[in-house]
């Protein structure tokens, strides 16, 4: 139909819509303009702090000004970071101005590289910090950055940490800065007072932040101290008795002696040591996870990845010649010459490009291959949502590995090993040699471990996760897989979990199902079982007390012919017998490294093994030390190999005066330096700074709220 004509045959119905229209604009208009005046009103105070400070969208505005305004003028996160220009390697070694940075100018693309740079520094620097401490600021700080500088600038203010702005002016004198200041005021909108005030603000906040971080009171008597342990490595000569070698495997304990050792430690998990548990005995069976999980070799993925060609690697030389660059001195004969960049020529660099090529294509190829696993067995997800539904939705819309490897291995011609665990804790999981070792892998992060992908679903929640990595859920694949080996490639998922529980009597039973290495010799065991090679133990170690007893009672002079007659009643082969041996140097631990050590491994899956090791060693240490004034030969107990040494002699050669002096102000530094990293955590993390200026959401009168629900 013509358009002329239709408009002239509907033009009263037409007209009587449009006058509609208008009507409904002029009102509900109106309206919403009084809504949005009310909302976006930059006088009314979204947030409160203090008393009656109040943030509103303008405040929130000249914040986000005044950080755009820092980092053009050069104080931004690679100066904080202290960023390599040439290579983008981080090379700040102090907490501290990561944190900041974090705050003030977070990167999307830079955070989890971050993350993993503090977590670094955290871990050599040994301080009381655990990993997610580090993960719950950098999920707190980067979420609003404008208001972390609005909080941080009123915190110092009120703590009388000033840096005026005609300071910042007189320091910037040389005409290129004065004229950068002037355009980037400009193109801002701001007044080069304001852009000086915002560095000036700035710099009171880093003032006020290590003035509150650094200085923590120590005295010389705690320095010396410290000195005093860390050089206190204690050496000597000792003879080992293993209780292994008095294991009775034909004596069974009563039924009495079962239940008494089993009801003692049924609440302890095994490995948790603890001075009641100096042995780490335990029947509570701990977290657990099953893993399904496909393994492709390398070698067979190599040999399906084709070849690299003479005239792609000489394509790759071609197009990234800029960037094969060496290093050299501008005149070879002249040491101080300036150096330049000079491009490599391709004979010198065809076998290191080729290479490369070829690791590419295995790469893309193991890619292509674990993904068509995952397509095959998520395809029956398609229509759920795997964070809504039950395990038993998930399992039965789930296609296994053994299934979707079939298709896959056919298609590709590659063998793939497929196969499910039983369940396995952490400490088992890690003794797996094949699963143990698999962990995923990204440019510019640290692996991230099976063990910790698995056990960080949200039924158990015991691994804290790097930033930025996502949970499992059941069911879930996970990424391609590396093992630390680089032999070959893997995907894996949890398919079922048993949280950690006591179990009310000994004859319940374990499986033990594992593809490779020392788990896979073990089939199931009870608890039954465990109790009672513990009690074998437990009454071998007693044999091994009397017979070192007896060593060490002979005194100085007959320990060597006691060591003899030990040998010739215990030991069959004399290529085992026992001898006096040196003892390593082994340093002491102080309780405050035991102590950030603990909080550590808090966040590790099965952590309270190593951690247990740890405890172990430290008092074997401890109780070798003492024999330097109880005098020798004594024996000393290692509660972790279940053995006892009979000490020779012992030593222990301590720092003298001069060697202290020479320490001292270091470790004065040091103590400081780690103290105010650790203080830093706590002072800027986010909750912490909203806490102490009383941060909260500002409340509308009564009377604006009628009048807004009458509008």
């Amino acid at each position: 139909m013509n358009l002329v004509k239709w408009l002239r045959k509907n033009n009263r119905k037409l007209m009587a819509v449009i006058v509609v229209l208008i009507m409904i604009s002029f009102v509900l208009g109106s309206a919403l303009q009084r809504w949005a005046s009310n909302m976006g009103n930059s006088d009314d105070a979204v947030w409160l702090y203090n008393e009656d400070s109040g943030i509103n969208r303008a405040s929130q505005n000249l914040a986000e000004a005044q950080l755009k305004a820092l980092e053009a003028m050069g104080i931004n996160a690679n100066a904080l970071l202290a960023i390599d220009p040439q290579t983008g390697q981080i090379q700040q070694k102090a907490l501290t101005p990561i944190l900041l940075s974090q705050m003030l100018f977070p990167s999307t693309n830079a955070s989890a590289q971050l993350n993993q740079r503090a977590k670094t520094i955290v871990m050599q620097s040994r301080i009381g910090i655990s990993e997610s401490d580090v993960d719950k600021f950098f999920e707190q700080a980067s979420q609003n950055p404008p208001l972390n500088w609005i909080l941080l600038n009123a915190e110092t203010k009120k703590a009388g940490v000033t840096v005026l702005k005609e300071q910042i002016q007189q320091q910037i004198t040389q005409p290129e800065m004065q004229n950068r200041v002037s355009a980037i005021a400009k193109n801002l909108g701001m007044e080069k007072d304001g852009l000086y005030q915002s560095i000036a603000d700035f710099m009171a906040v880093r003032n006020y932040v290590a003035l509150v971080c650094s200085n923590d009171d120590f005295t010389t008597n705690q320095i010396r101290n410290i000195l005093a342990l860390q050089n206190q490595a204690v050496q000597g000569k000792y003879a080992l008795v293993d209780s292994a070698m008095f294991v009775d495997y034909d004596s069974v304990p009563s039924k009495e002696q079962v239940d008494e050792q089993f009801g003692k430690f049924k609440d302890n998990i095994a490995g948790n040591v603890t001075d009641e548990n100096p042995f780490g005995f335990g029947y509570k069976l701990p977290d657990r996870v099953q893993i399904e999980y496909a393994t492709v070799n390398i070698a067979d993925i190599k040999a399906i990845a084709g070849k690299v060609t003479e005239q792609e690697t000489e394509t790759f030389y071609q197009e990234h010649a800029a960037e094969i660059v060496e290093t050299v001195l501008s005149d070879p004969n002249d040491p101080n010459s300036p150096t330049v960049r000079k491009i490599l020529p391709y004979a010198k660099v065809a076998t290191v490009i080729k290479q490369k090529l070829e690791r590419d294509k295995i790469e893309a190829k193991a890619d292509e291959i674990i993904n068509a696993i995952i397509d095959q067995t998520d395809k029956g997800f398609a229509n759920i949502s795997i964070a809504d539904a039950n395990a038993a939705t998930l399992k039965a819309n789930s296609v296994s590995y053994a299934d979707a490897t079939k298709t896959v291995s056919a298609k590709y011609k590659v063998k793939i090993n497929a196969g499910i665990t039983s369940l396995l804790s952490a400490g088992q999981l890690g003794k797996e040699t094949m699963l143990g070792s698999l962990a995923l892998t990204a440019q510019g992060k640290s692996p991230v471990s099976l063990i910790k992908l698995a056990f960080s679903i949200d039924e158990l929640g015991e691994s804290q996760l790097p930033f930025g990595v996502k949970k499992l859920s059941l069911y879930e694949s996970t990424s391609m897989l590396k093992d630390r080996y680089a032999n070959q490639v893997a995907i894996a998922r949890v398919t079922n979990y048993s949280k950690a529980q006591s179990v009310d009597a000994a004859d319940v039973t374990v499986e033990i199902k594992a593809p490779l290495g020392p788990m896979s010799k073990l089939k199931t065991y009870t608890i039954r079982d465990k109790v009672i090679e513990d009690l074998g133990v437990m009454a071998a170690m007693r044999i091994a007390k009397q017979k070192a007893d007896k060593i060490a009672d002979a005194g100085k002079d007959g320990l060597e012919k006691a060591l003899e007659e030990f040998n010739a009643e215990n030991i069959k082969d004399a290529n085992e017998y026992i001898a006096f041996v040196d003892m390593p140097a082994s340093p002491r631990m102080s309780l405050q490294d035991l102590a950030d050590t603990e909080v550590m491994a808090a966040s590790q899956p099965g952590g309270f093994e190593i951690l247990g090791q740890i405890k172990s060693q430290k008092a074997f240490t401890d109780n070798a030390y003492k024999l330097i004034d109880a005098g020798t030969p004594a024996v000393v107990l290692d509660t972790a190999k279940k053995a006892y040494y009979v000490f020779q002699e012992v030593s222990c050669e301590k720092m003298n005066e001069k060697e202290y002096a020479d320490a001292k102000n270091m470790t004065a530094m040091t103590i400081d330096f780690k103290n105010s990293m650790t203080n830093s955590m706590v002072l800027l993390m986010p909750e912490n700074l909203k806490k102490r200026l009383n941060f909260r959401l500002a409340e509308k009168p009564k009377k604006d709220q009628q009048q807004q629900e009458e509008e």
